[in-house]
């Protein structure tokens, strides 16, 4: 993928992971937990039409069982053209398991929860959701296992790109899906524990707003690491020891060793600003955040930028001595 259809992808995303921020905050009944989507807004359609009766009620069934019994049209399909692996079979269990989940979406208080309905059964609903999604990404994952150890070089560089650009699309999901879910879920407990005293809390919310910004800072550096290693990659793919490929090498270089500064001071400096207006908020945050995932990450792409020059100044050095 291409920068810049990359960046309209996480633009897309972005936009995306706003609108479901306000969907699940304007209609909490409809969208709960984001881990549920959309098994447990398919259960709601489905218990909708069954009640209905008649056609609706037929309608549902054959919908319900269509949904439940796609993953074994996969491995159908897969065996028509003899291609099955070993993992494919997780297909099989993943349909019985999506007969079960998606059941249990439909007639929510048939699941076998300990204790009274709501929040154990949102929990219960999670579970089972997760556990879907535990399934397909342990199925992705095993396929991409073998496809990786079956393909050659030029193929794995194409597959690095996609990787490294479905990261990008979490890191954006992280800053305005589960991140801005987050700053407003603050603003709102800050709200509830000073009703009738609000005056006063603008510059509470507006360091609230402050430390979602901060923390999203990480995982803004790291896309745009993402951006200066598709770049590599792709002068790397071309000739890997360019100059080109050399100077996309010292960008990641750059784009990293300022990424570490300002990830592992920004966190400081925001603790250094809450003392400097402790008077004036109403809430504190005084844990010490250290975004180990960001930076490991950060430090990764360094070290094969690193490794890219290092391997340029090696052939520079042989191409003289012959």
């Amino acid at each position: 993928m291409k920068n810049k259809a990359l960046s309209v992808v996480l633009l897309l995303t972005a936009v995306a992971s706003t609108i479901a921020v306000i969907l699940r905050l304007s209609f909490a009944e409809l969208f709960g937990s984001i881990v549920c989507f959309p098994f447990e807004q398919i259960g709601m359609l489905l218990r909708m039409l069954s009640l209905k009766g008649g056609i609706q009620n037929i309608f549902a069934i054959v919908f319900y069982a269509i949904l439940s019994i796609t993953p074994l049209l996969v491995l159908l399909q897969k065996a028509k053209k003899k291609s099955i692996k070993i993992e494919d079979y997780i297909l099989i269990l993943l349909s019985f398991l999506l007969f079960y989940v998606l059941y249990m979406m439909v007639n929510p208080g048939l699941i076998p929860v300990q204790g009274a309905l709501g929040m154990v059964s949102t929990i219960a609903k999670s579970l089972l959701c997760g556990t879907v999604y535990s399934l397909i990404a342990t199925y992705l994952v095993l396929r991409a296992i073998r496809v990786f150890f079956e393909s050659q070089t030029t193929t794995l560089y194409r597959f690095m790109i996609l990787l490294l650009s479905i990261t990008a699309m979490l890191f954006t999901i992280l800053i305005f899906g589960s991140g801005l879910n987050e700053v407003i879920a603050q603003i709102e407990v800050i709200k509830a524990a000073n009703t009738g005293n609000e005056s006063g809390l603008i510059p509470t919310y507006i360091f609230t707003v402050i430390k979602f910004i901060l923390n999203s800072i990480p995982s803004a550096i790291s896309i745009l690491v993402i951006f200066k290693g598709i770049k590599l990659i792709n002068e790397f793919f071309v000739d890997p020891y360019s100059e080109t490929a050399t100077i996309a090498s010292e960008n990641l270089s750059s784009v990293c060793k300022i990424g570490l500064i300002v990830t592992v001071c920004s966190n400081t400096a925001f603790n250094l600003l809450q003392l400097l207006f402790i008077n004036n908020l109403r809430s504190i945050d005084s844990l010490i955040q250290i975004p180990l995932f960001s930076i490991v990450f950060v430090l990764g792409a360094l070290i094969l930028s690193r490794m890219v020059m290092a391997n340029k100044t090696l052939k520079d050095d042989n191409d003289s001595i012959i």
